[in-house]
């Protein structure tokens, strides 16, 4: 079923992104407990490249793992969920030994977790457009979909009728092309349709930027409670939770309001119609999480506040599990009651449909989320991970019980391709833009987090490749580093080699589509050509039956009078009527082909019989023609002898 495989896509992806990922973070946390380990012994050294602290000095463990314990905003505040736990420290057993750089192993591990993400999503793009949009069965015509499709192997009665309605939403998507009906509508008409969208437009734009004002001032007062610092904690924390309730309300509700306004707006096309409604849903949920991002970047940052970075990951992880909380709602209240409702109490409401497009981009939303997240609660991929395994067996149950197959008619194979798409444009872009921007501009916190005292995050790799000039063995590193990567050149050219490089297999997808196209016509052609040698062949069959009686009845009167007019002793034998016969009633397989002809016409001839050679592939209308011509050829020359004078 298509939404399975949305929703298995989904989890396939998180599941290798969060099995690299983990790994960085175990390793992250080991060596953060084995410091501690380390710090009462005498042959334990704590190297900080930018911070020199004394080992005699009580308050440097609170300062390098821990934030100050007045900020008091959850109970996985001083665990390894949350960036301002980690350490700033360079550990090494021994003086000379192998050291581990903390900040190196927290800004390296998540940008190979975004290197993965990305090649992940290339490859998935690129494989389902393949199979989707240029695959050469799309030119096989609808034939193979009413023969050659059916799973005799499927015994379940229940998975039999699944199959019959997936079948059939094939062959509607198939045959709606062709069956549409093309509508002439009036001046006035058309005039009132263009105002309808218009309208429709103005009010799912202002419903999306009210929304986003509303989260805005929300996130406002999240960060005015937190600089407060009120006493009651409980209190505080439930304030905090309003901001990731609303932004969930609105993600929930407001895309029935644009579902209404499709309805609306009577497309002439239904999939017009949908294309529309995930466009107005992906413009609601890219503008909340960017009011969000521009909130985190420009205030929070810019804040009082001891460790903003945590901050950003508490908000994250709120709006994280509100959403899953406000998922598991929506399939209980939205489908299973609804499902109630209308088998019992209203009927004619009915089963409700399963929303492909909508859970979908649910699940865009939250990864984009994740994603974000990633940089400031490095542990979150891990919780995302188990959440969408709930609610993919919870949504599996659900459709499987309380939902029916959608009823528009809609490629959900190039869906397919449209939602990988959206995964990775505006989601993965965005997300990619947001973590470059606070590696590269913003400025660590002073007391908590790995990148302390620094004046940018990214200034950690500049001082280790300052680090590296002084060992013989690198150099090789720190060429690559300042002549590729902080050369403009070198981009450039990778850019433009980038760019070449789609061009020519966007070329040869082109050709190939061209290629596909002209053998389908020459198929087609080489079908009529046959039918018209066949009709041919049909037609000198006919003819030569009708010559060929008058014929007989002619020879036969001529050959009654003549024997009438001599005398019975004198009779002669009728060699030119058996032979005659003989020549009318030989068989096809004795007829001898004519040279000439068929090297006019280019066909290859057995050295010994003079005849077709039966390995060129030749076909048997043709010989038949050929066949027929010839005989046709030969009464010719018979009918010219018989009325010669």
């Amino acid at each position: 079923m298509p939404p399975l495989q949305e929703f298995n896509h989904s989890i396939v992806i998180q599941v290798i992104n969060v099995a690299h990922f983990l790994l960085g973070s175990i390793t992250v946390v080991t060596v953060c407990h084995y410091r501690t380990l380390l710090l009462p012994k005498k042959e334990a050294i704590i190297l900080f490249p930018l911070q020199k602290f004394s080992e005699k000095t009580e308050s440097c463990k609170r300062i390098e793992c821990s934030p100050p314990s007045h900020m008091n905003l959850g109970y996985f505040q001083e665990t390894i969920l949350y960036y301002g736990f980690y350490t700033n420290a360079t550990i090494s057993k021994t003086e000379n030994g192998a050291s581990y750089n903390m900040q190196l192993a927290y800004i390296f591990t998540v940008g190979i977790y975004f290197v993965i993400c990305l090649f992940s999503l290339v490859f998935s793009m690129t494989k389902s457009f393949r199979r989707n949009f240029i695959n050469p069965q799309a030119y096989s015509g609808n034939a193979s979909k009413l023969l050659c499709t059916w799973d005799f192997n499927i015994t379940n009665e229940k998975a039999v009728k699944l199959k019959q309605k997936n079948l059939s939403t094939q062959i509607k998507e198939a045959l709606f092309e062709v069956n549409q009906e093309v509508l002439n509508f009036s001046l006035k008409e058309r005039v009132v349709h263009i105002v309808i969208h218009l309208a429709s437009w103005v009010a799912s734009l202002g419903t999306a930027v009210v929304a986003c004002a509303g989260v805005y001032f929300l996130s406002i007062n999240n960060l005015e409670l937190f600089m407060k610092e009120r006493k009651n904690d409980l209190e505080s924390q439930a304030a905090m939770l309003v901001l990731p309730i609303v932004a969930s309300l609105l993600n929930a509700f407001i895309p029935f309001f644009y579902s209404w306004l499709g309805l609306l707006e009577k497309f002439q096309n239904p999939r017009h119609q949908i294309y529309v409604t995930i466009t107005r849903n992906i413009i609601l949920k890219i503008s909340i999480v960017g009011i969000l991002c521009y909130y985190w970047l420009n205030i929070v940052a810019a804040s009082e506040s001891q460790c903003w970075e945590t901050l950003v990951g508490q908000d994250i992880y709120r709006l994280v599990l509100v959403d899953f909380i406000f998922c598991l709602l929506g399939c209980f209240f939205g489908e299973f009651v609804r499902r109630i409702i209308g088998t019992t109490v209203y009927v004619s409401l009915g089963v409700p449909e399963f929303d492909i497009a909508r859970n979908v981009l649910d699940l865009i939303y939250a990864q984009t989320l994740t994603w974000i997240g990633i940089f400031f609660s490095p542990l979150l991929p891990g919780i995302q991970m188990i959440s969408f395994s709930v609610v993919f067996y919870v949504k599996k149950v659900s459709l499987m019980m309380n939902c029916q197959p959608p009823r528009k008619v809609w490629r959900a194979a190039q869906m397919t391709t449209f939602f990988i798409f959206l995964l990775f444009f505006p989601s993965l872009v965005g997300v990619l833009s947001v973590i470059a921007v606070t590696v590269w501009r913003l400025k660590p916190s002073k007391e908590c987090g790995p990148f302390r005292g620094l004046s940018s995050m990214y200034a950690a790799i500049s001082e280790w490749i300052e680090t590296l000039k002084n060992y013989p063995g690198s150099e090789w590193v720190v060429w690559i580093y300042q002549n590729l990567f902080q050369s403009e050149l070198f981009f450039f050219i990778l850019s433009t080699l980038l760019l070449i490089i789609t061009y020519l297999y966007w070329q040869i997808i082109e050709g190939r589509k061209t290629m596909v196209k002209l053998l389908r016509k020459q198929i087609i052609n080489e079908g009529k050509d046959k039918m018209f040698l066949l009709e041919k062949l049909r037609a000198l069959q006919m003819a030569k039956q009708n010559l060929s009686a008058p014929r007989r009845q002619d020879q036969k009167r001529s050959s009654a009078s003549y024997h009438s007019s001599t005398q019975p002793a004198q009779h002669m034998p009728n060699y030119l009527e058996r032979t005659f016969d003989r020549n009318q009633n030989a068989s096809y397989n004795e007829f001898s082909y004519s040279p000439e002809i068929l090297e006019g016409i280019g066909l290859p001839l057995d050295a010994e019989t003079s005849r077709p050679s039966s390995r060129t592939g030749v076909s048997e209308a043709l010989a038949l023609a050929l066949r027929a011509r010839r005989e046709a050829e030969r009464e010719d020359e018979d009918d010219d002898k018989d009325f010669r004078p």
